[in-house]
């Protein structure tokens, strides 16, 4: 696996995972301090406190990718809709460039059966500088180069913007899958941690 692939690893799993275990350890600790000092009307408000935390967590990460997520689609919109005028651009110019070639060579032909042509003045050194000019151009002309390049950045555009959106997909199911097991321990902490605190208090009593 090489680096890149590595640094890929870690910031879309190791790092979420980091960031999972922090208020689950968090909690975990604190909960289980109480558990060992027998204090179970502490222990069961403990449990309340991570359900609040949870439901608020929730809301402000989900609201705030959410908005990255609109974010991300309205710059790639902006970026596509500007690459696609550029291109639009460079396809016009070389049609223009297409179209006075031909031009050019249906000039020298009527040039040479004696017949006039609707482009330049059927006058040799005229002729001549018109085809030149269009020679120049034609040496001179980038629109292939800048139409692969543009076309290469379209590309380059479209993959950041996929892997954003599956980095912003991963971090909104760390955090949802976070909250909702903070969810469901709070809620039983809350509702019957007390008696827990008091099973393993009358447990620990029977067995000394």
């Amino acid at each position: 696996m090489d680096k890149e692939a590595l640094r890929s690893f870690f910031e879309n799993n190791v790092r979420s995972v980091i960031f999972m275990m922090v208020p689950l350890v968090f909690f975990g600790i604190i909960s289980l301090n109480l558990l060992i000092a027998q204090e179970p009307s502490w222990f069961a408000r403990l449990g309340s406190a991570m359900v609040v935390w949870a439901i608020v967590n929730l809301s402000i990460h989900r609201e705030r990718y959410s908005r990255a997520a609109t974010q991300w689609d309205r710059v790639r919109f902006v970026e596509h809709l500007n690459q696609m005028r550029e291109l639009d651009r460079l396809r016009q110019k070389s049609l223009n460039l297409t179209f006075d070639l031909h031009a050019s060579q249906i000039a020298q032909i009527a040039r040479e059966i004696g017949k006039p042509n609707p482009f330049v003045e059927n006058d040799p050194e005229i002729l001549k500088a018109f085809c030149s000019e269009i020679e120049e151009r034609l040496a001179g002309s980038t629109v292939d180069v800048e139409s692969r390049a543009l076309i290469e950045k379209l590309r380059e555009t479209e993959h950041r913007y996929r892997n954003d959106m599956c980095v912003n997909n991963n971090w909104t199911k760390t955090i949802w899958n976070m909250e909702i097991v903070l969810l469901i321990w709070g809620t039983l902490q809350w509702g019957y941690g007390d008696c827990l605190v008091l099973w393993l208090h009358g447990l620990q009593q029977s067995c000394g």
